[in-house]
């Protein structure tokens, strides 16, 4: 699985703000503060949006189809950036960190699932191609 993270890599208009910071793991809470989202200005997808997720709780956003659930989720991992409102975790706008050090700490799953030609272990470790098998097994034992 070497160079394979590259497959999936996107280039993205998002850039890190001058002396923006690793994130180092979420120690309180992940908030979605009166967020609003739009792909066309003229037609939001999302408004006023909010909730909460305690640090360490799993969460599911659910709903009917084109309901903004997927466009939720991108703003969590900075994918975009709401059009009002603000992304926080821990009390700090996700923007003061840097986009990779949030994107390691994220993990969702999407309606189409993809699998690779690969053992379960080697799917899981995707975005950490070096991760030995103990690593993937001693995360998982961990929680």
């Amino acid at each position: 699985m070497s160079g394979s993270g590259k497959f999936l890599e996107t280039d993205t208009d998002l850039k890190d703000l001058p002396g923006a910071r690793p994130h180092r793991g979420s120690r309180e809470r992940s908030n979605l503060i009166r967020s609003r989202f739009a792909y066309e200005e003229e037609q939001p997808v999302l408004k006023d949006v909010s909730f909460r997720i305690e640090a360490g709780q799993v969460a599911a956003v659910v709903g009917r189809t084109g309901a903004g659930k997927s466009s939720i989720v991108g703003l969590v991992p900075r994918f975009y950036d709401p059009t009002s409102g603000v992304v926080k975790i821990d009390g700090v706008d996700i923007r003061q960190y840097t986009q990779k050090s949030i994107r390691e700490q994220v993990s969702f799953v999407l309606q189409e699932t993809l699998l690779f030609h690969a053992p379960v272990w080697k799917n899981i470790a995707y975005g950490r191609p070096n991760a030995t098998r103990s690593e993937i097994f001693e995360s998982r034992r961990a929680r």
